[in-house]
Order: structure tokens, then sequence, then C-alpha cells
């Protein structure tokens, strides 16, 4: 299903919702006439009307992630699979996160939201996701860095909701 322009999914709302609003970046307007053209013939060349603004995460989203789970930064950036040295010079020169760089913060992000809805308790669900996991075999929040293991511990946390013990 499509959504309508300038909607966003409830994935990436609940996350941006966990991380705060204020970590999304403006776009940068189309310079000079040309470059404004050439986004509305992309735009007619996907059958809409205009040019789609995704929302960019600023770098500053890791800084809120960390703190919001209660862990340093570089365990953020180490999850994430995001350079220390790509991230402070994201920071300096005022650069948004990559789109492939804000799925993984916006993936731990989700988890970690869903993690607190579970346990009913932000502070429990930052020791579970920093604590290893004998059903898991791992510390949740070290998968968080692909796509499969993110999969499993929602797979887990759904488990825990429902009941079962993890």
């Amino acid at each position: 299903m499509r959504q309508a322009r300038g909607e966003i999914s409830e994935h990436l709302r609940a996350a941006l919702e966990f991380l705060g609003r204020d970590v999304l970046a403006r776009p940068k307007a189309a310079r000079g006439k040309a470059a404004a053209a050439r986004r509305r013939g992309a735009a007619i060349a996907r059958g809409r009307s205009e040019p789609d603004e995704q929302p960019r995460l600023q770098a500053s989203a890791i800084d809120q992630l960390a703190r919001k789970l209660d862990v340093a930064e570089v365990v953020v950036l180490d999850v994430s699979r995001i350079p220390v040295r790509t991230f402070h010079r994201r920071q300096s020169e005022n650069q948004p996160l990559t789109a492939t760089e804000a799925d993984r913060v916006l993936r731990i992000a989700r988890v970690a939201r869903e993690a607190e809805r579970v346990f009913g308790d932000a502070r429990k669900a930052r020791r579970w996701l920093t604590t290893p996991s004998a059903v898991l075999g791992e510390v949740p929040l070290r998968l968080l860095s692909t796509d499969a293991g993110a999969r499993d511990v929602e797979a887990e946390l759904g488990r825990i909701d429902w009941g079962e013990y993890a």
C-alpha cells in the first residue's frame, strides 16, 4: 500500500517519537531552476506530481539514542556500523546521516521503543537490551546491527509480551 505524499510509516513515526522529532534534518532546497526542473522531472517519471522529501536524520540522533539507552555513543555507533570519524565529521559539518545510516539508527530506536512498551518501564527495557540473553545467545542490543538480528529481538519481545519467559 502506497503512502500519501508527506506521510511517514507507523514504524518511522514510532522511532521518531522515541528519539524526538528534533533529530530530523531539514531537506536542502534545489538550487537554481535546472536543479528544480530535474527534481520535478524525476518525480514525474516516478508517477508523482511533486518530488518526495524523505526525512533525513541529523547526526545528533545518535547522541539522543545513546542517552535514551544509557550507553556510550560508541556503542550506538558500533551497533549502527557508523565509523566514529565519519560520525564526528557529519557532526562538525552539520551533515545529516545517509539513508543507510539513518535506517540502522531508526531500527535500534524502533526496537528500543518496543522494549519499553513490552516492559512498561524504560529502565527495565534498557537493562534487558544491554544484558546477555540466554535465549538469543547474545546481548539484544548487539543483535540490532542486522535486520535478521533485529527480527530475532522483536520476536523475543513478542514472546515476552505474550507471557512466555525470556
